[in-house]
């Protein structure tokens, strides 16, 4: 039997045992990413220790981080040439390189 069955029960249950952190008004993307990692983190502890189904746990998660993994998921296959990754050409960062930071910029923007 799981701890918690909703999205609304695990929300009530992060911010009861986070006090520390700040809440922003909006949804769980408006947060500071610090904010949405250690949600995810706690999430996957959940996960892990039978509290919440894989399911919800993935539902829950930030769907803009889970974009971001599968776009570098997408990246790392796609400029691997001979089994290695170029992360730049001389001085001038590769095509993967150049795509990981605007990935990572849209991800922790705000």
């Amino acid at each position: 039997m799981h701890t918690y069955t909703t999205q609304k029960q695990l929300r009530a249950a992060f911010w009861a045992e986070h006090p520390g952190l700040t809440r922003r008004p909006g949804r769980q993307n408006d947060q500071a990413a610090d904010t949405r990692a250690i949600w995810c983190d706690w999430l996957d502890r959940l996960q892990r220790d039978g509290q919440i189904s894989e399911a919800l746990a993935a539902r829950a998660c930030a769907m803009t981080h889970n974009r971001y993994l599968r776009l570098m998921h997408w990246a790392r296959r796609r400029y691997t040439v001979n089994g290695s990754l170029p992360v730049s050409i001389g001085t001038t960062p590769a095509a993967y390189t150049r795509i990981e930071a605007a990935a990572w910029r849209k991800l922790t923007a705000r």
